[in-house]
């Protein structure tokens, strides 16, 4: 008897092929060693040695403010984790965003 929970590794109930079948050998070997890192490959999460910093992966300031001016925002919705919705800071002049 299979598992109730689908896997994606097996025929689907309505005859298609599952993951491993339609995934090209090499990609499919990548996803599961990212899935389920070997013991004696290095964590790419916590081995930083080298790492390098990119200049141009900085986000300014004018981008981060288009960015929440054009977002959807509403009351209704959690705060965000500073305690703030969303709509508090769409509607704060950009000086309050710059100011630190």
């Amino acid at each position: 008897m299979g598992s109730p929970i689908p896997t994606g590794f097996e025929e689907t109930e309505n005859g298609h092929p599952g993951l491993s079948e339609l995934l090209e050998t090499e990609i499919l070997s990548e996803l599961l060693d990212f899935l389920f890192p070997r013991r004696d490959a290095p964590d790419p999460i916590e081995d930083w040695r080298n790492f390098i910093w990119m200049e141009d992966w900085e986000v300014q300031t004018d981008e981060m403010i288009q960015v929440i001016k054009k977002r959807a925002a509403s009351n209704t919705k959690a705060p965000r984790p500073d305690g703030f919705r969303l709509t508090v800071w769409k509607s704060s002049p950009d000086i309050f965003m710059t100011s630190g």
